[in-house]
């Protein structure tokens, strides 16, 4: 058994986390934006290994994940529907969702799913980026929708546009030379 326990609850600006000892008494309970080196800056402040479960919904928690390792600490990412049935909470809200990852994590209940390791999450990223560029490029295909946009490497590297008015196009639109 650990001596700390994370729970991270993670959204699109910001992760709500609280901190247990062995005894389950709440250490800490902190809110987080999204901003860069954020995230690793507050792990750093705990002890090497720490286990941090991770709510595994949403485009952000591999960066997450990535930010959690970079800090030396364990990242565990969590299978939402099952860790929902366990914590039985009747409200869904971010404290009481970081309590209950929390909760399962240090009683040694939490159900996880398979975190594929750093290298081989930017090797998948690869063909999603490819596909993405490939659609750009072509502007008879849709776009996917910002998910790709609001990833903190690409936000932070990219000049692409998040206007919305280039999204989709008239289907008759590719076709337009042919009689």
């Amino acid at each position: 058994m650990q001596a700390i326990s994370v729970g991270c609850d993670a959204h699109k600006h910001y992760s709500q986390l609280e901190l247990q000892e062995a005894s389950g008494q709440v250490l800490n309970r902190v809110r987080i934006d999204h901003s860069p080196g954020a995230i690793s800056s507050f792990f750093s402040l705990l002890p090497g290994g720490t286990p941090v479960a991770l709510e595994s919904v949403g485009n952000y928690r591999y960066w997450i994940a990535d930010e959690i390792e970079a800090a030396g600490r364990l990242p565990l990412l969590t299978n939402p529907a099952k860790a929902k049935l366990m914590m039985g909470h009747v409200n869904k809200t971010d404290k009481l969702d970081a309590n209950g990852l929390t909760t399962l994590l240090r009683v040694g209940s939490l159900p996880t799913v398979w975190l594929p390791p750093a290298a081989l999450r930017d090797q998948r990223e690869l063909p999603r980026t490819r596909s993405y560029s490939a659609r750009k490029a072509d502007p008879g295909l849709p776009l996917p929708s910002h998910a790709f946009l609001r990833r903190p490497a690409v936000a932070s590297h990219s000049n692409w546009s998040c206007s919305t008015s280039f999204l989709y196009k008239s289907p008759h639109s590719r076709n337009e030379s042919m009689p």
